[in-house]
């Protein structure tokens, strides 16, 4: 095994242990995605950490399942409509974005190898509203700027959860069609959890060469799991046995899948 694999291992391995510790905790987050000033959301999702997994519901388009289990260090893909599901090893997973990024740097656009490993301006600020402490991250480079209202919330693990999951989404939607390199997302989810913060607003700007693209999002969460949640669990759970398997990659090749480029644009959470 060459030395970059057994450093992965080794991160995965104590990044496994602190998910399995992070997602004891059961909580909601109901996730709402916009572009620039609209009204109406172009991505909805519900992402429930239930006994050491987490369930990501997206309620608009597709309406794809995606299980993170870093018990068996896993993600599991869920096409509700072709009723078919695929299984991704975080292991793979890691060393796909290593290669991709890898590719990327050695590629021609200068824009995706900058944004491979962002050097933000961090400002952070403290303030109130409506009564409720508040605080204000802005992280900026010339690609990208992040500005994130955070809270702390009641369960402090919440925080950790939130940017293990984080993290690993981010790649997961990396290495599929049209995937968005994970790096500034993965800076933001540690500027959060290094003040035990989770986002509750995040606005994005992404400038590149001949156009601007703006998106926000509202999270809500919820440290309760409503009847309909568990039902929404379980629902998932009877998929992994009643769909058929297909390989990730066959997966990803499939419609509506193969377009899932434009969702990690927009659902950056």
């Amino acid at each position: 095994m060459k030395v970059p694999q057994i450093l992965s291992c080794i991160v995965l391995a104590a990044g496994t242990q602190m998910a399995m510790a992070a997602l004891a905790l059961d909580f909601r987050v109901e996730t709402d995605v916009f572009i620039g000033k609209e009204k109406k959301p172009v991505v909805e999702n519900l992402t429930l950490f239930a006994d050491g997994q987490v369930y990501d519901f997206l309620l608009s388009g597709s309406k794809e399942i995606t299980i993170y289990d870093p018990a068996r260090g896993q993600f599991k893909l869920l096409d509700t409509e072709q009723k078919i599901r695929s299984t991704i090893s975080t292991q793979l997973l890691l060393e796909r974005v290593e290669a991709k990024e890898g590719a990327i740097a050695k590629g021609e656009d200068a824009y995706l190898r900058t944004i491979i490993k962002p050097k933000f301006e961090t400002k952070v600020e403290d303030f109130e509203e409506n009564g409720e402490s508040r605080v204000r991250i802005t992280l900026t480079s010339k690609e990208i700027i992040y500005k994130v209202v955070g809270v702390r919330p009641e369960h402090p693990q919440a925080a950790h959860a939130f940017r293990q999951f984080g993290d690993f989404f981010s790649r997961f939607n990396f290495v599929r069609p049209g995937g968005f390199p994970p790096g500034s997302r993965l800076a933001l989810d540690k500027a959060l959890a290094e003040r035990g913060l989770v986002p509750i607003e995040i606005e994005r700007t992404d400038v590149t060469p001949g156009k601007k693209l703006e998106l926000r999002s509202r999270h809500l969460i919820n440290y309760i799991l409503s009847k309909q949640d568990h039902q929404k669990i379980t629902t998932a759970g009877n998929y992994l046995t009643e769909f058929k398997e297909v390989d990730f990659d066959e997966h990803c090749r499939m419609p509506p899948f193969q377009t899932a480029g434009a969702k990690p644009s927009a659902n950056k959470r």
